[in-house]
Parts: C-alpha cells; structure tokens; sequence
C-alpha cells in the first residue's frame, strides 16, 4: 500500500469519528417492546415515540438526554399504569436536556418506607426534567402523590393533577429544596393528611 492510500485511509476514519451522529426515533411497540425498553435503548437526542394505548409499566427511569412523547403529544393518547405495583417514573441526576410529551401518569404507587415512599407518580431526585401535556391521575404516596421533587427543578407546561392521595404531605406535589416551574397547570380533587395540603414545596 502506498502512502497516498496509507493517508487516505486515515482521514477517511478521522471523518468517521468526527461526523455527527444523527438522533433516531425509537418507536413503541414497534422497535421496543415497552417504554422502559425504549429509553434504554435510546442515546442523547434520540426520541423515544410511544404509540397510543395503555402501558402496564412501573418504575421507568428517565434519563439524560431522551425525550418520551406519546404519538401525538396529548395526555389522551398514552396512559402509563402502574397498577399500583410501583411509581411511574424515577428520575435520578436527570437534567433540562430529557422531556416528557403528552402522557396519563396513573396507578402509582409509593407507601413502603424510606426513600421508597415519595413520589408516586414521578419521583425526582437532583433532576430537572421538562414535562409537558401530561396529567397525574390517583397516584398515592406517603408524600407527593403526584410528584415528589428533591433538590430539583422541573419544568411543568399544561400538566394536570387530579385525584393523587398522600397520606401525610402534597396529595399533588411535595418539594423540598427543589424550585419546579409551572406554568398553566392544574390541581383538582387531590387530597393530604397533613394542614399543609395538597401542593407543598418548601
């Protein structure tokens, strides 16, 4: 081989590793079996598109870089059910960059002990995700409900919170240490123990 091959060879895999790498949509049930499997499958900027129907799932962890959306971006399209076996998603160092389009978030839940109790529907722990166009419906924690935010900072657009029950704080949401933004949510029918009530964020 001569040089001049020897030299083309090489910038040819140099382009190959600098090229971008292109995002892909990953469909559910189509390429994955289920909304756990999709995210796991998926690599930052990828989006994970979710057909409609119900999902039996529970305990999905989001991550980092992936945006879950139901086929046409309304709550009315998706529900995600845990069946009471579990909450619905977890979310642990998950940053603005992950997002969560047009979803029903039912049937969480978390009463079993210490951390496992908070945040039926969605717990949040140093996150940050973007949530839009989804609607908790009877979750039940031991606090939050709905949602649990622990040293976090979600953003919430057009969201729902109807019917999640805590038995002690935020039937919807409790925050600690935590600054959610919402804009254009609503809270209806959802019920705490606790004075402090059914939204909490301290």
């Amino acid at each position: 081989m001569n040089l001049t091959a020897s030299a083309l060879i090489v910038i040819a895999c140099l382009v190959l590793l600098v090229a971008p790498v292109q995002a892909v949509t990953i469909h559910v049930p189509d390429n994955q079996p289920t909304i756990q499997a999709g995210i796991d499958s998926a690599s930052h900027g990828d989006t994970v598109l979710v057909a409609c129907g119900t999902y039996y799932e529970h305990d999905i962890v989001m991550k980092s870089g992936v945006c879950l959306r139901s086929e046409t971006g309304q709550a009315d399209c998706v529900t995600i059910d845990a069946q009471e076996q579990g909450r619905v998603f977890y979310c642990e160092g998950v940053d603005a960059t992950s997002s969560i389009l047009g979803f029903v978030i039912a049937g969480g839940l978390a009463t079993v002990g210490y951390p496992y109790n908070f945040g039926a529907g969605m717990c949040c722990l140093a996150s940050s995700p973007m949530l839009e166009n989804c609607t908790f419906v009877g979750n039940q924690a031991h606090a939050g409900g709905g949602m649990c935010c622990s040293v976090s900072s979600p953003t919430l657009t057009n969201c729902a919170f109807v019917g999640n029950q805590a038995s002690q704080n935020g039937g919807a949401m409790y925050c600690t240490d935590s600054s959610p933004t919402l804009t254009g949510c609503t809270f209806t029918g959802n019920q705490a123990t606790s004075e402090i009530g059914r939204e909490s964020c301290t």
